[in-house]
This record gives C-alpha cells, sequence and structure tokens, in this order.
C-alpha cells in the first residue's frame, strides 16, 4: 500500500462536515460515513454530520455514530472540507457556509445520489467504475475528477470472523426494502429448501426485521444472500455470500470473481438475468470451507476501512490544496445555485397540478410530510438532536 498521510502537515487535525439526509437511519450510505468518521476521529481529526429527517428502528449509534447536527446555523466549529452525500443536504450545507470547499460522493442511480456542480465541489467519488462512467455520461463531470473508491469494512468494528463450515445449515437473506413474497424470494427459498438450509429474511423494510448490529448477527450464519456494504460484511466475517440484487441473486463469491465483483461492487449488473432456483442451488453447491475461509481473508486484506481513511485524507488534502488556489467568484456560485434549483423544478411542479394529475394519495402525503420534516430541519435545530 502506497504511504498516505495520517494528519494534513501544519495542522492537528482537519474538521470533516458530512452531509447524509437520514442519518439516524441503518443503511449502507450512513455504514459508509460511520466507518470513515470514526477512522478519521481515531487519529485524532473532528467529524459532524449534517442531516435531516426523521430516525426509524434504532438510535443513533446504530446508524451514523457520530456527532450529528440538524441546522447549519450554530455548528460547534467551521469545517475545513464538506464530505457531501446526497445532493439535497449537500448543497444547502455548501451554500450555507462560504469559503469552505467541498467533495462529493456517489452511491448510486438514485436522484439523491446525483452528482450536483458547484464551484467549490473540487472532487467526486464514486464507488465502481460503472458508477464513475455513469457519473460522467449523466451530470457532464469530467472523468479524471471522479475517484474510484470501493468500499471497505471496519475490522475493528468486525472483529470477529467465524470459521465456516463446511457445508451451510443456516442462510439469511439481507437486503434493504426486500420483499421475501418477491419472485427473486421465492426462488432463494425454493434453493435453499432443496439444500436442507434454515433461511431468514431481515434488513431494513416493512416485510424485515432491521439488523441493528450486523457484527454480532452476521457470524450466525453459514450463508448470506447480499449486496454492496452488507455483503462486504457478511464476507468480513467468514460468512459464504451470493450477491442479490433487485431483482436477481447472481453468482458466489470466490477467489476467482472476487476483483471482478469488488469493482462491481459486489453487486449483480442490472442486465442480468432473472432469477432461478437451480441456478442458485448450483451456487449453493459450490459452497466449500476452504473457498470460504480464504475468499473472507483476502476481503479483510484488501477492504480494511484503514485504507479509506488514508486515500480520503490524501483527497482531502488535494481539494483543500485547490481551493486556497483559486479565487473566490461569487457569481459563477450564484450560476451554479440558479442551475440546481431549476432542475429540481420539475419534481416539484406536480404537487401543483390538479389532484387527478397527481401522485396517488399516500405518496403525495408522504412526499409533503417528507418535505415539511426537511424544511424544519433546516430552518430550526432539532431539540431532540
Amino acid at each position: 500500500m502506497s504511504r498516505q498521510i495520517s494528519r494534513l502537515p501544519g495542522s492537528t487535525g482537519i474538521k470533516v462536515l458530512f452531509t447524509c439526509s437520514s442519518p439516524k437511519r441503518v443503511g449502507g450510505i450512513q455504514s459508509i460515513i460511520r466507518d470513515l468518521a470514526s477512522g478519521l476521529r481515531r487519529r485524532g481529526h473532528e467529524t459532524l454530520v449534517y442531516g435531516v429527517g426523521e430516525p426509524v428502528d434504532g438510535d443513533a449509534s446504530a446508524g451514523i455514530g457520530t456527532p450529528m447536527v440538524w441546522s447549519l446555523d450554530a455548528l460547534p466549529f467551521v469545517p475545513d472540507i464538506i464530505h457531501g452525500h446526497h445532493h439535497l443536504v449537500a448543497m444547502p450545507a455548501i451554500m450555507a457556509l462560504p469559503g469552505v470547499p467541498a467533495l462529493y460522493s456517489s452511491h448510486g442511480a438514485t436522484h439523491g445520489d446525483r452528482p450536483p456542480r458547484h464551484p467549490r465541489i473540487y472532487g467526486y467519488t464514486a464507488m465502481s467504475p460503472t458508477l464513475r462512467l455513469r457519473m460522467a455520461t449523466e451530470s457532464g463531470i469530467d472523468e479524471g475528477d471522479i475517484a474510484v473508491v470501493c468500499n471497505t469494512v471496519d475490522l475493528e468494528r468486525f472483529s470477529v470472523r467465524r470459521e465456516p463450515p463446511e457445508r451451510p445449515r443456516k442462510a439469511l437473506v439481507y437486503r434493504r426494502d426486500f420483499d421475501p413474497d418477491s419472485a427473486v424470494g421465492r426462488e432463494i427459498r425454493e434453493a435453499a429448501d432443496a439444500a436442507g438450509l434454515t433461511l431468514d429474511f431481515r434488513g431494513l423494510g416493512t416485510k424485515l426485521r432491521t439488523v441493528l448490529f450486523p457484527e454480532k448477527d452476521l457470524p450466525r450464519y453459514d450463508l448470506v444472500f447480499a449486496s454492496g456494504k452488507s455483503a462486504i460484511e457478511a464476507l468480513a466475517c467468514g460468512c459464504a455470500v451470493i450477491i442479490l440484487g433487485n431483482t436477481t441473486c447472481g453468482e458466489l463469491v470466490r477467489q476467482s470473481n472476487f476483483d471482478r465483483l469488488r469493482q462491481g461492487n459486489f453487486t449483480p449488473p442490472v442486465n442480468s438475468p432473472p432469477p432461478a432456483s437451480a441456478a442458485i442451488l448450483g451456487e449453493i453447491r459450490g459452497i466449500s470451507a476452504a473457498e470460504v475461509g480464504a475468499t473472507s481473508l483476502r476481503l479483510r486484506r484488501v477492504a480494511d476501512a484503514r485504507r479509506q481513511v488514508d486515500v480520503f485524507l490524501g483527497i482531502y488534502e488535494k481539494v483543500i490544496g485547490i481551493h486556497k488556489r483559486t479565487p473566490p467568484d461569487l457569481a459563477a456560485e450564484q450560476r451554479a445555485v440558479f442551475r440546481y434549483l431549476r432542475d429540481l423544478v420539475p419534481l416539484v411542479e406536480p404537487l401543483d397540478a390538479p389532484p387527478e394529475a397527481q401522485p396517488i394519495p399516500q405518496k403525495r402525503k408522504a412526499a409533503f410530510a417528507a418535505l415539511a420534516r426537511q424544511i424544519a430541519a433546516t430552518i430550526e435545530p432539532d431539540p431532540d438532536a
């Protein structure tokens, strides 16, 4: 591993403001911020998360686990850099903190992850080469300005690595908003029954029981169906992992496909074929203790979160350096804000349409409630924060 700085030269530590739309939620992006913030604090840096939204199951320690604020009016420090996630909270933070440089990280293809443009955003990161290409193509960002930073795992938190059995007996489907009665769920259940596995469905969703402490729960399973950060954490625990998508179920993670799957964030391609219980059963029957153990050790070696801290400290140093050499341009910032707000208009306009042209009542009610919470959290502090 190339040598990276632990702290910026001439400083006792840097102050990083993360943004996240729902920091108390138990999810992948929250876990990514938690691991990075924790690693930075261990090295003497200061971290803070600005977010909006309501907590769901669990508390802050189960989500971000770092100090949080719900208003930008009374920050405990002026950050050296804004590390933005979710543009609807990242852009207000950038606008509210003039003179502070920013980095923006995108984690997917949803609208909330769309990379915004602003003169003080000096760099972007993507979790995979595929996402970097998509960001460059759809947002017009120079691909050279987007660094690929693969997801990692906090090995101090996931310190327990189980010894895998020769054949799996207990399996877990572990994915956010997964429907056990979906076509994918039915095919997995059929394959699990044929293999003699007991099968649980857990995650974050209306039909699922939340996993608040995956470092404790995942080692109880021999096989985990998961993707992204969840798959990485399961691999770190010594579980066999079959990658899982919204509409498909993919490969067993092996030594032979490890590098390729990691570059895709352990997620099946969107054009993958529909699931088939026979194919899933074939992957289950290909599990061996030796292969699972070797793959787990490899993951722990190359995906240690301490490496990611090194990478981001290097990016922070670069962003701060560019900002110091760049004269402020208020007019350019105002134009960027205009373009950003203009692009949001198509999303807001349907709320003013006639009732028959509006979204279904449940979605409309939820949209208004979410908007009200965001406005309230932006203009005044949350007394419970």
